[in-house]
This record gives structure tokens, sequence and C-alpha cells, in this order.
């Protein structure tokens, strides 16, 4: 089992409070984070357990929800040992999470972030922002 190193355990955490944010449970975005980086892409659950420094019951528990959403499919096994990937197309589905999350609180970070020019000496790295939360909000199937 390979360690994940600090970089990894940064993007890891991130997606984690990225999940948090948008309403889903924090262990869930650190899963989805490390499927998307982890070498090999199969892993089993005691692989991720220990990649990611959680319970194998934590990670069996989170897993279910995810396979049943269409974010990480279980593949075949010879062993008792389950393993699963990230699923072609699921991270989409958590985009569409998010824009649902998104609409449910009312259009209030659109709002808040609004059409608002930069502010002085800031990089610009939060001009999608907007964007990026209107385009979820409209393609909200509600």
């Amino acid at each position: 089992m390979a360690e994940i190193s600090s970089d990894e355990a940064e993007f890891v955490d991130r997606l984690g409070l990225f999940f948090e944010m948008v309403g889903g449970p924090r262990t869930m975005g650190r899963i989805y984070g490390w499927l998307m980086i982890c070498d090999p892409p199969p892993q089993s659950l005691t692989e991720l357990a220990a990649a990611l420094g959680a319970s194998k019951a934590s990670i069996s528990t989170v897993i279910r929800p995810m396979q049943e959403g269409g974010m990480v499919e279980r593949l075949p096994s010879s062993t008792r040992e389950h393993h699963c990937r990230m699923a072609p197309g699921g991270f989409t589905r958590v985009l569409q999470a998010a824009g649902s999350h998104a609409g449910r609180c009312g259009g209030g970070p659109v709002r808040a972030v609004g059409d608002r020019p930069e502010p002085p000496g800031t990089t610009g790295s939060s001009r999608g922002a907007p964007r990026l939360l209107r385009v979820l909000r409209d393609r909200d199937p509600r």
C-alpha cells in the first residue's frame, strides 16, 4: 500500500470539504477524492481505509450510497474483499448534486457572489464561481 503524500492528502481533504459544503458527508468526498488520484485505480475497502485513516466500517457505509448514486462501481473479485473505482460520469453526478444543493439554498450562493467586480489585488480566481453556480442552478431539473 502506497502512503498518501501531503499534496494528495490536501486534495482529498479539499474534496471532502467540497462534498460537505454541498450537503454530503465529508468522508464521501475524501473517498471520491482518493479514487480520483489513487494508483492503482481499483481500491479495496481495506486500502481505502488505510489511505484515508478511516475505519473499514465507515468506508463501507459511505461507499454503499456512492455506488447506488452511480459515483463509484464495485468490481468483480475472486476474493471476499470488495474493490471499487470511480464510475464513468460519476463526477458529473457530483456536480449535479452540488447544483441541486445550490438551488435548495434559494440561489443564495449566486446572489451572494453576484456579478461584482474582483476586489483590487485579487488574482481573479473567483471570477468563474458565479457563472458555475448559475450553470449548476439552471441545470437543476426541479
